[in-house]
């Protein structure tokens, strides 16, 4: 009988886990299981759970000692070079990666690939695929503020700054209905504009105020006359196409002025709306914020970025998806959010002053343009090659980076 290893994988953000306790109980002999201690930490099981059902929990160096190693990420594994004449079981992807081709061969490995099961036609980790392929939406969802659908002329779901007091005046309970909502140009000119924000259990509410019920009644109406997209959202006249949870958020502007030196990037609260002329990131860390808002990524943005007549235009795919950042340490980001912090406050001391005004290159104050360089050094010392003499020497850095990763995805 084979023992079979199931170690953690270090592969940045893999959480799956290949079996859980639950399913032990189905499996014969599972005192020939070993699991690396802490193997279930992250989705809820304690190494107690994996005993009780039966199998052992073992140092990191034991498991990968067993006969057969399985791990979902086998094939970007570390550990692949110290294997020798044992089996490895998971996502192997040997075919387009010729490194892991000749570690498999050199190292003598039998490699039994997930990718390459199939039953009946079918694939066996079909639900897998699904979920991947449901959670890649989701994200792609994430980078994008959310649109009202509400007709470009009525705007039943938005108020302007009169519309809103004279809604507040008459219907005070109305409150808790309206928040206040940024896209591009109202970000970065300080423009103001409200939105109805109705969470479903508030439609009845919602409902019970006149003027608000007669806009919720008008958008089912234009919705039903639309697409059929518009006509599914006619169930929900009440909310914008995309609802999600508060949290708080990164704000991008979509289209930026080429004369500044920064993007104007936001860290709003979880009672913020992002309408869809801007993108934003949801449940954001500030460390992330302070990422985005650098210098090393205004050089990325300008170069691969495309463009509204001359001014910067943002993309989710072009220049979010794309930017190559090396991993850090807790102890790294933590510096990197201490730094964008000083950026946002740096920004509050100056009262009655846009964006736009703040991140002009002509005007922008001084204690703003240090706390921004300041957050610059720090994100550039993550990069090999740092310190850079100038923008050539950080793109030369950056697409470096960019063809290592984009290598190892193939």
């Amino acid at each position: 009988m084979k023992t079979i290893g199931f170690p953690i994988s270090h592969k940045e953000n893999e959480n799956r886990r290949a079996v859980i306790p639950g399913d032990i109980i189905k499996i014969d002999c599972p005192n020939l299981l070993y699991f690396e201690n802490g193997y279930g930490d992250v989705i809820g099981y304690s190494d107690a759970d994996y005993i009780s059902a039966g199998a052992n929990i073992a140092k990191r160096n034991e498991v990968l000692k067993k006969d057969i190693i399985c791990d979902p990420k086998v094939g970007d594994a570390d550990y692949l070079d110290i294997l020798q004449n044992q089996s490895v079981f998971g996502w192997i992807h040997a075919v387009q990666n010729k490194d892991i081709t000749e570690k498999l061969i050199n190292n003598r490995l039998t490699a039994y690939a997930w990718e390459d099961m199939f039953e009946k036609g079918r694939h066996v980790f079909w639900r897998n695929n699904e979920l991947a392929g449901e959670a890649a939406v989701m994200h792609a969802f994430q980078c994008f503020g959310c649109m009202p659908y509400d007709g470009r002329e009525h705007k039943y779901l938005r108020l302007d700054a009169y519309q809103r007091e004279q809604l507040l005046d008459e219907y005070p309970q109305s409150g808790v209905l309206i928040r206040r909502i940024y896209g591009s140009e109202e970000f970065i000119k300080d423009k103001e504009a409200y939105c109805l924000w109705i969470d479903d259990d508030q439609l009845a509410l919602a409902e019970s105020i006149p003027p608000i019920k007669a806009r919720i009644d008008a958008n089912r109406i234009f919705r039903l006359h639309e697409s059929k997209d518009g006509q599914e959202l006619a169930k929900k006249p009440h909310q914008f196409r995309e609802h999600p949870m508060d949290a708080e958020k990164i704000i991008i502007p979509s289209v930026s002025s080429e004369n500044r030196y920064y993007i104007p990037i936001g860290h709003l609260g979880a009672d913020i709306v992002i309408s869809n002329a801007a993108f934003a990131l949801y449940d954001a860390e500030t460390w992330l914020f302070g990422i985005l808002t650098s210098a090393m990524h205004m050089v990325w943005v300008k170069t691969v970025g495309g463009r509204l007549e001359t001014r910067y235009r943002y993309s989710a795919q072009l220049c979010y998806n794309t930017f190559p950042f090396p991993k850090i340490s807790d102890s790294k980001k933590q510096e990197i959010a201490d730094a964008a912090e000083e950026v946002l406050v740096t920004r509050e001391y100056h009262l009655g002053k846009t964006l736009a005004e703040l991140y002009d290159p002509d005007r922008m104050p001084q204690d703003l343009r240090e706390a921004h360089e300041r957050l610059d050094n720090l994100v550039e010392s993550c990069y090999p090659g740092y310190p850079f003499a100038n923008d050539e020497a950080r793109l030369e850095c950056l697409f470096t980076m960019y063809e290592q990763m984009t290598a190892s995805k193939q």
